[in-house]
């Protein structure tokens, strides 16, 4: 039997916030990978396809933007929704070209848990 769980990549440098992500999209039936780099989170697109990336803007190596217009480059990927996520860049310029980019929303860190269960089941209703 095929498994239909949505999948979401969570892609955030500090471990902390994926496995916190985790544990609260894995107990609502999500299947979650993560990933605490831009190089490695465009690996985990290519190998599991996620439905949505919620997507950290600082990280080593490959920045948030950088991740996000890569993605929005290839055209087998324009179907994944991204949710950019900062706790640094949160003033409205930073949300702007988040959303001219490409990402559906932008959330500020910190996320509490109610709040990020509701947008990523709005998101994904029509997956």
């Amino acid at each position: 039997m095929e498994d239909k769980k949505k999948i979401i990549l969570i892609v955030d440098d500090e471990l902390p916030n994926i496995n916190v992500y985790r544990a609260i999209l894995n107990k609502h039936g999500y299947r979650v990978y993560g990933a605490q780099d831009g190089a490695h989170a465009l690996d985990m697109v290519k190998k599991h396809s996620p439905h949505l990336i919620l997507l950290d803007l600082l990280m080593p190596n490959v920045h948030g933007f950088d991740v996000l217009k890569q993605i929005r480059a290839n055209e087998e990927y324009n179907g994944i929704k991204i949710i950019i996520m900062s706790g640094v860049y949160t003033n409205a310029s930073f949300q702007l070209q988040a959303r001219q980019e490409g990402a559906i929303e932008f959330m500020a860190k910190p996320i509490d848990p109610p709040t990020l269960l509701e947008r990523v089941k709005e998101h994904l209703l029509d997956v």
